[in-house]
């Protein structure tokens, strides 16, 4: 048996009408499941830990956008229940890391077709991340997004419009980072990210060196930049062109220390997360996957 969980307000109310397609499949091949909705932030963790509990799912299923998976995933991790993705959100960053269709019914083909792999996972304190973790301007800018009456108007775009709007009252800080067993330090920080995967933002390819079995987290810090030169680089993130720029440098490790001055507010997989100091660790093969 498979359970569904949905957030019916992903995308946009895409999160409903992918839910609706798939259902419609279900019932034509007779396919036993259940389905739970989300009505709130923080939701989707409790109802697939609670679900684990009961150990009779075939695989548990999130129907949303990253947010959605980000939850499910930290609510079934530490259990053998395979993580189903169905992307219906306007980042959709996990389904790009796994060539997940973004198509539904090409997305649960994939699914019963029950081919389990392992993904690795970043873990700060008690939360568990699929794709990155990150602070300093997107962070900056994602809280402005988020905050504003246009981000369902703008979907994808909203997030480059939200930067070009920020570029004014942005402040670049001190890092301190601890990876490992050395310590570095930069002035004049942009932002730090910390990923498992190649993409955040809705497909830019902030570490497009990265990769979701390797046991290693990929670390980006763009620092020393004017903010003219800021706004010349960012739109190369897109494509990945970033990689090799003076003021873009990048490392790898196990696990990870990170102090800012002044605090800034990080995001895990789209999903704020405060802005206390991060302790980062890779989990080798921590989740199961369809």
């Amino acid at each position: 048996m498979y359970l569904f969980i949905v957030n019916p307000h992903a995308g946009r109310g895409k999160g409903l009408a992918t839910w609706k397609q798939v259902e419609l499949l279900l019932q034509q091949t007779k396919v036993e499941h259940q389905v739970l909705f989300t009505r709130h932030k923080g939701e989707a963790i409790e109802l697939a830990k609670n679900a684990s509990l009961k150990g009779i799912w075939t695989a548990v299923v999130a129907v949303g956008g990253d947010g959605t998976v980000h939850e499910v995933a930290n609510g079934l991790y530490g259990t053998d229940i395979p993580l189903g993705y169905i992307p219906a959100g306007t980042g959709n960053d996990f389904a790009r890391e796994w060539h997940i269709p973004f198509d539904p019914l090409l997305a649960w083909n994939r699914i019963v077709q029950h081919e389990v792999k392992k993904t690795d996972v970043l873990m700060e304190k008690d939360r568990v991340m699929l794709c990155y973790i990150s602070a300093g301007f997107d962070g900056y800018v994602s809280r402005r997004v988020d905050a504003s009456s246009w981000k369902k108007l703008l979907g994808k775009a909203s997030y480059f419009v939200g930067a070009l709007l920020s570029l004014r009252r942005f402040k670049p800080f001190t890092l301190k980072l601890r990876l490992d067993e050395t310590d570095y330090d930069f002035e004049d920080v942009w932002l730090v990210t910390l990923s498992n995967g190649k993409s955040l933002g809705g497909g830019m390819r902030i570490t497009p060196h990265a990769n979701a079995e390797d046991g290693q987290m990929d670390i980006c810090i763009v620092h020393k930049l004017k903010k003219l030169s800021f706004l010349k680089i960012f739109p190369k993130v897109y494509t990945g062109k970033h990689v090799g720029h003076s003021a873009v440098t990048f490392l790898r490790g196990k696990q990870a220390v990170v102090r800012t001055t002044p605090n800034m507010w990080a995001f895990a997989d789209g999903e704020e997360i405060g802005d206390h100091p991060l302790d980062v660790s890779i989990i080798s093969q921590g989740l199961f996957l369809l």
